[in-house]
């Protein structure tokens, strides 16, 4: 890779690095996410994949997060897979993560990115704007209900839980890695 290359990579990633420091610290700034959120997201792009809505809790605490979805049919599942990164700056925060799957017998396995960008519109209520792609990477076609690629989006509402759960313990989220971290 030449010189040029690694100059036109390291600006953004350093500005990224510069995002993602000390999530926790911010409370200071008077806008303070932490703490367990309840909200539903309506998709405006729903596709046969995804519902057109589900109801969603945020657990925040000390930089790390939980997020768990019950769709529309009443299926409740764990949607980060501890693989959650959370940056903040001010009034707005970015929740993200990259989740895979493994092969199945034949070869195809998924890959999906999501992110929930908020903003606080006052201390207990957030504004969230979803987004989530998938690729079902090996899939050439649509095959058995399932499509090579699919994206949805949506935003919704949520309010901060009056009565918090237990705070996150790092074995079950553990706080992103930074740039240079191994």
């Amino acid at each position: 890779m030449s010189a040029a290359m690694l100059r036109r990579l390291a600006a953004p990633l350093f500005g990224l690095a510069l995002l993602c420091a000390a999530p926790a610290a911010r409370a200071a700034d008077g806008f303070d996410f932490t703490g367990d959120w309840k909200g539903e997201i309506v998709f405006d792009k729903p596709t046969t994949y995804g519902p057109a809505k589900a109801s969603y809790a945020l657990s925040i605490h000390d930089g790390y997060v939980l997020i768990d979805v019950t769709d529309a049919d009443g299926k409740d599942f764990e949607f980060c897979h501890d693989a959650c990164t959370f940056m903040q700056r001010g009034a707005n925060a970015v929740i993200a993560g990259i989740n895979r799957g493994e092969p199945g017998d034949n070869g195809v396995y998924w890959i999906e990115s999501w992110t929930l960008s908020a903003t606080l519109t006052d201390p207990d209520h957030l504004l969230i704007e979803f987004t989530r792609l998938v690729r079902n990477v090996g899939l050439t076609k649509p095959d058995k209900g399932f499509s090579p690629e699919f994206g949805m989006r949506g935003e919704g509402s949520f309010v901060r839980d009056a009565a918090p759960a237990e705070p996150i313990k790092p074995a079950l989220s553990p706080p992103p890695a930074k740039l240079g971290d191994t």
